[in-house]
């Protein structure tokens, strides 16, 4: 019974951790809901690039007041349920929805060249830091991550088969020595009185 529990510790703890990997990692997603020109809707998950987010070819803006935070249960994370930001896309714009009027955000050419200005310097800075940091990634958990789950695959796997064999095992064990007794009290010599 103890194997038993030992697996299922096992397999929890794999489980959490990959839960919190996962959780972690979709932080640099958005959630979308995008309509296009030929007026088909689709609900999609998709990675930042810094202030933009490409779909269908398409680069929009993401502005930040015009999103709402959501809970995302799809996929993995109806096990581990994430919080995630998430837009409303036309194909006829590059802003996302507002909300509250239901048509694609109105903003100035100031605003915009404003916006675009921020997201170059934000990318310059993050490419700049990207650089400073490339042996941190090199050398990051996440990089290995794949062949780490593969290797705890295969481990939690060879733990269930080493306990199924023990188990096999001790039933071919215990058979023997109740063989081995019927065929001592059939002889005539009592065993173990």
């Amino acid at each position: 019974m103890g194997d038993y529990q030992t697996m299922f510790l096992i397999l929890s703890v794999i489980i959490l951790f990959v839960g919190m990997w996962h959780t972690r990692r979709m932080k640099n997603w958005i959630h979308f809901s995008y309509t296009s020109e030929s007026n088909q809707g689709w609900d999609g998950v998709v990675k930042t690039r810094g202030r933009f987010a490409v779909i269908e070819g398409k680069r929009f803006k993401l502005l930040p007041q015009y999103s709402v935070t959501r809970q995302y249960t799809k996929g993995f994370s109806s096990f581990f349920p994430t919080k995630i930001t998430h837009y409303d896309f036309v194909w006829n714009s590059d802003f996302p929805i507002d909300h509250k009027t239901g048509k694609p955000a109105m903003v100035s050419p100031e605003v915009e060249h404003v916006i675009d200005q921020e997201s170059a310097l934000r990318e310059l800075a993050g490419s700049q830091r990207q650089s400073l940091s490339s042996r941190a990634k090199v050398t990051g958990l996440e990089k290995f991550m794949p062949i780490i789950m593969i290797v705890v695959v295969l481990a939690v796997v060879w733990v269930g088969y080493s306990v199924y064999q023990m188990q096999a095992n001790d039933k071919i064990t215990q058979q023997a020595i109740i063989d081995i007794y019927q065929t001592f009290n059939k002889m005539g010599v009592p065993v173990g009185k």
